[in-house]
Formats: C-alpha cells, sequence, structure tokens
C-alpha cells in the first residue's frame, strides 16, 4: 500500500480490534505479513468482481440497512475517525 493515510488509519483500526478482510486473487501483503494480518483471504477468480460486489451490495441492503432503520439510526455513511 502507497497511502501512508490509509495504511496508518488500518493499523489503528486493526489494533482496536477491527477484522480484516482481503478480496484479491492474488496473496498481497495484507494477506499476511508481520504486522498486518487479514482474518480472511477470499482469493477471487479473474471475471467474478460483479457477483462478489452484487452480494456485497445485497447484504448491505437487505440486512444493515433495516436493522439502522429499526433502532432509528441513521443510514448515512459517515467517516471513520
Amino acid at each position: 500500500m502507497k497511502n501512508f493515510r490509509v495504511v496508518h488509519r488500518l493499523k489503528r483500526r486493526l489494533r482496536q480490534g477491527a477484522r480484516l478482510i482481503v478480496a484479491d486473487p492474488r496473496r498481497i501483503d495484507l494477506v499476511k505479513s508481520p504486522h498486518v494480518h487479514a482474518d480472511h483471504h477470499l482469493p477471487l477468480r479473474p471475471g467474478t468482481n460483479v457477483a462478489f460486489i452484487n452480494a456485497m451490495a445485497h447484504v448491505i441492503v437487505s440486512e444493515l440497512v433495516p436493522s439502522a432503520m429499526s433502532r432509528g439510526g441513521s443510514t448515512s455513511v459517515t467517516r471513520a475517525a
């Protein structure tokens, strides 16, 4: 990763207990390195990117948005600190 800010925020969130899922056909540095490791690596096959994105969007819209609305929360995306 070349963007220092993104790497710094990612490492901070992982130290706070966030889980990391990497969806990449290659075994990149984030999958396993001395300081950062992914909880799950999804080695997507070439040509399956659109199906993966559609599945993720379906889960977000069908499960996460209704549960946020039932709790009276906002569905707007907020920037993580």
